[in-house]
């Protein structure tokens, strides 16, 4: 997934999860980190950088299987509609195979 892994990696290196947390743990399923937009608890960030932390990257599906340890990119239920929340893998998911970047 090289866009959504580009879109991430920028905004680590703004910092822009620096206030960011962990948000919601299904133990065995994930543990998801908010999203940099409303996630964060310091607002430090001009409207350029929130247009970029809120710019939605296109799905990327692949054969990875979702198993423990994994990264997956948080989403709704539109392919394309995912911004800057993720998920750790804390088991398998198969469910979220092919469907997930």
């Amino acid at each position: 997934a090289p866009k959504t892994c580009e879109h991430i990696y920028e905004l680590f290196a703004l910092g822009l999860y620096d206030t960011n947390h962990i948000f919601r743990v299904d133990r065995g399923f994930v543990a998801q980190i908010a999203d940099v937009v409303g996630g964060r608890s310091a607002q430090i960030f001009d409207a350029e950088l929130r247009r970029l932390a809120a710019a939605s990257v296109p799905g990327e599906f692949s054969d990875v299987p979702h198993v423990r340890g994994t990264l997956s990119m948080g989403r709704f239920d539109d392919p394309n509609s995912g911004t800057s929340s993720f998920s750790m893998l804390l088991g398998r998911a198969a469910h979220l195979d092919h469907t997930y970047a």
